[in-house]
């Protein structure tokens, strides 16, 4: 064995990865999918990753953290760290035809695996996982039971039957048997060979023992013999299909990180500062002694030989620490890791000039060089408190004095400083407008307005800015003359160019009402159904208090625009109702006549292609409102009844109901306030579909009586048929046929059932007639396999087991599939039998089919079969 594939073990938490020292482990994938971390030496394992279904065998991975899985001729990559398990694909076979089943995995080098197949004549294949092809080498002449592993250079096979086999790699057909493994209690499969070191990992040359699995053991091997001696009894709680092993090297190599005395291993510091660069190994333990050797990147002098390096920083620089184990052989004795210091030069300040600012001040971006990320404005010199940051908005409540100082500070992670500031006062500007207050004017009057700012002096120059509420233009001055033709707000807002945020400083208005005509447009007489939204009341010189009014000159009940009333309002309709508005001086009145109609009754009618229907068949249910036309829009809520999901908003709801279901509809209109909903419901029958239990292949002697057809839901009518769908020839349970009534065998027969809704089921066998053989004295069959079980615990046919009726007879292998052919169980020959569960859950009444393998007369031989589970 080539010393770099020297195998040993990873010591793993549950999805946990951490490199450490250990001897007598190995990988183990069981049947109920778990990979496990078995320690050997004492009998321990942990789970490192679980999959939905089990792998036929593992091996060594190209990184420390993974293995590579292969289950029939899919190939996936299991991470031990997180216990991730990741699909790589379908391997590409090539060279090789038939049924392509690889059950043994060994690692041959970085990106290749070897396999032997599961069948005879064992066919060895090459994997190459880039490609993800599987390259057929030749024949063994061993058929897989499991595993490969290398021991001494040499490559091992667990093959079928317990033997050990030496495989010649370059010419597969020179194979040859080392021995077969003695079965003993509770080790009688073999399915896996595994090599593991059992002392001395690290040194030059190492001791190692060959390890085979069986059900749920572990024990040694004599590789010249293939006799065992007891490892681990009852190791785990499944039994093991595969083994791998973990690289030496990955146990015997070394790490170091390095950081500073702050922990940080990108550390900054300010010029001149001091600090020590701390070293941690991994393993903390050497196994002889650690030496230690700092240099500068670049620089070939050592300046420093111990675990620690004290530093004085003047520039950015880059440390190398290697360090060596004296007790470690090459390559894996040796580790070096490096440390970049950075120096960081000092803050740099663009000053800020003092500050004259009104209402609030938004403080500045704090620029310069070097200028550290943290950097921020304060209320006092101790740089204490919520520090205000660049956009913040400040003002004179702020602080406890007028004018006052702000400071500027900051360090970066380094201690590196930045300490300075800038002094701030807020004033303000108080103006009026003469005349002001409200002013009551006519149109077209001209008015005179004077605005008179305090302080008399600006800081810098005072600037106007009058407006109205109708976007008229003024002069930046003092006085204005204002002409008013419908009523306006004129307001000035002072500013003052030497203050900071000098805009909006002082500010007053005057108000103008201007009386005008008020002309109210008319409403023609209006009639509805269901209710009257008010509209706008448009005219001319309205106040903005015109509203209607069940009498005139604005007496009686009034009502705005936008205002909803319905026949429930109203005592008589029709009903005359009023416009009017009044500004003081002059009204105005509108009037008209307003009717309205209660909003017809909806009904509501659900109809579909039919009510009865098949199992998995669709229909579409379509609602129909009378009346056709809404008065604001129709609105559909499909649900089943007494469910609050919606399933449609749509006028046709499409289902496929598998049980008799009664759907409701509910329909409503947006345009009603009352009576705007309406509920109907609609009930499909779903009648069942026969369902026919399947029928094994039937070979028969002489004649075929053709059985009782069972299953679930049946008519009554169902019948055996020649051809498909219920055509051909028929037969009834009971009718015999002889081997001269057909001409070819095996025949295909349907059974095929149809009820009275059209609903069908059809199941197909084989059947052979021999003709009739004499046979002298009756054997006694080899096995008894039960037809069925019970598993109730009653104590009867709880459990499914084969019994061996001959002395001749070694069974091999016994395998509990499911319909779908899903591996559930493999039994022990000598075991309780199967209790019809699955990873601990009890699985459905169904048929399920075996797998029988067995050696009699030194010939390997298979049976298949069903039965059922009944509960």
């Amino acid at each position: 064995m080539k010393k770099q594939l020297i195998l040993s073990l990873l010591c793993l938490f549950i999805f946990a990865f951490a490199k450490a020292q250990s001897v007598n482990s190995s990988y183990l994938c069981l049947a109920n999918g778990d990979i496990v971390l078995a320690d050997l030496g004492n009998c321990s394992s942990t789970v490192v990753a679980s999959y939905s279904s089990s792998f036929f065998d593992i091996a060594q991975g190209d990184t420390d953290d993974t293995l590579y899985g292969i289950r029939n001729d899919e190939l996936f990559l299991i991470n031990v760290s997180n216990g991730v398990v990741t699909s790589l694909g379908i391997l590409n076979v090539v060279g090789f035809t038939g049924n392509f089943r690889v059950d043994s995995l060994v690692k041959e080098g970085p990106g290749t695996l070897l396999g032997v197949h599961t069948n005879s004549p064992g066919g060895l294949f090459r994997f190459d996982i880039a490609s993800m092809t599987a390259t057929y080498l030749g024949d063994t002449g061993f058929p897989s039971a499991g595993d490969l592993t290398y021991f001494n250079g040499n490559l091992y096979l667990s093959a079928d039957g317990n033997d050990l086999a030496l495989i010649d790699v370059a010419n597969p057909s020179n194979s040859s048997l080392v021995g077969t493994i003695p079965g003993v209690s509770g080790f009688n499969n073999v399915f896996g060979v595994v090599t593991i070191i059992t002392a001395n990992p690290c040194a030059i040359n190492p001791t190692f023992e060959l390890v085979a699995t069986g059900g749920n053991d572990t024990r040694f091997i004599d590789i010249n013999t293939a006799q065992t001696t007891a490892n681990c009894p009852n190791l785990v709680s499944s039994d093991i299909f595969g083994a791998a092993e973990v690289a030496s090297d990955v146990i015997c190599s070394i790490s170091l990180e390095i950081e500073d005395s702050n922990g940080n291993t990108d550390p900054e510091y300010c010029q001149n500062a001091n600090t020590i660069l701390n070293t941690t190994a991994d393993p903390l333990t050497p196994l002889g002694v650690y030496s230690y050797e700092w240099r500068i990147q670049g620089q070939a002098g050592v300046v420093g030989t111990s675990a620690i390096l004290p530093i004085n920083i003047t520039t950015t620089t880059t440390y190398e620490c290697t360090i060596t184990d004296s007790g470690r052989v090459a390559p894996d004795n040796i580790a070096t890791s490096s440390i970049t210091v950075t120096v960081n030069p000092l803050p740099s300040w663009n000053p800020i000039a003092n500050v004259i600012a009104h209402s609030n001040y938004t403080l500045p971006a704090i620029t310069g060089t070097n200028i550290p990320t943290n950097a921020a404005f304060y209320d006092n010199p101790a740089h204490t408190g919520t520090p205000w940051n660049t956009g913040d908005i400040v003002d004179q409540t702020l602080f406890t004095t007028n004018p006052a100082t702000i400071y500027v500070y900051g360090i970066d992670a380094n201690g590196c400083e930045l300490i300075e500031q800038f002094d701030i006062e807020f004033v303000d500007v108080q103006v009026t407008i003469s005349p002001g207050g409200i002013q009551d004017v006519c149109v077209g009057d001209m008015v005179t307005l004077t605005a008179t700012p305090v302080p008399a002096n600006a800081y810098g120059n005072y600037t106007y800015n009058w407006s109205d509420t109708q976007g008229t233009s003024y002069p930046n001055m003092a006085s204005i003359t204002v002409t008013v033709n419908v009523a306006t707000t004129v307001s000035v807002t002072v500013n003052d160019s030497g203050v900071e945020n000098g805009t909006g400083m002082g500010f007053d208005m005057t108000d103008f009402n201007v009386l005008a005509v008020i002309d109210i447009d008319d409403l023609v007489d209006q009639n509805v159904t269901g209710s009257f939204t008010f509209p706008a009341i448009t005219g001319v010189g309205l106040t903005g208090g015109e509203a209607y009014y069940t009498q005139p000159n604005g007496n009686g009940t009034m009502y705005n625009p936008g205002d909803v009333v319905t026949t429930a309002d109203f005592a008589v309709l029709p009903i005359a109702l009023y416009i009017y508005d009044d500004n003081g001086s002059c009204s105005d009145e509108e009037s008209f006549i307003l009717g309205i109609m209660d909003p017809p009754m909806l009904n509501l009618t659900i109809s579909a292609t039919g009510n009865d229907f098949c199992a998995g068949e669709s229909t579409t249910l379509m609602a129909t409102v009378s009346p056709a036309t809404a008065q604001g829009s129709y609105n559909y809520e499909w649900r089943e009844q007494g469910v609050a999901t919606v399933l449609s908003t749509a006028i046709s709801l499409t289902v496929t109901p598998a049980v008799t279901t009664t759907y409701e509809c509910t329909v409503t209109d947006s345009g009603l306030t009352t009576n705007n909903s309406i509920t109907e419901t609609f009930t499909i029958n779903v009648i069942p579909v026969p369902i026919l239990n399947p029928v094994a292949s039937q070979s028969v002697t002489g004649s075929y009586t053709f059985p009782v057809i069972n299953g679930t839901n049946l008519s009554g009518n169902q019948l055996f048929f020649t051809d498909s769908g219920g055509l051909g020839s028929s037969y009834m349970t009971g009718d015999i046929v002889n081997i001269t009534d057909f001409n070819t065998y095996p025949v295909t027969l349907y059974i095929y059932d149809i009820n009275a809704s059209g609903c069908s089921d059809e199941v197909s066998f084989e059947l052979t007639i021999n003709p009739i053989v004499i046979i002298p004295v009756p054997e006694e069959p080899l096995f008894v396999i039960p037809d069925y079980i019970t598993p109730n615990n009653d104590g009867y046919h709880d459990y499914w087991r084969i019994d061996i009726n001959s002395a001749d007879v070694n069974v091999t292998g016994i395998y509990v599939f499911d319909r779908y052919g899903k591996l559930l169980k493999q039994l022990a020959p000598d075991g309780i039998g199967w209790d019809a569960t699955y990873n601990g859950n009890p699985l459905p009444s169904s048929t399920y089919w075996y797998l029988l393998q067995y050696d009699i007369d030194n010939v390997s031989k298979e049976q298949t079969g069903f039965f059922a589970v009944k509960r």
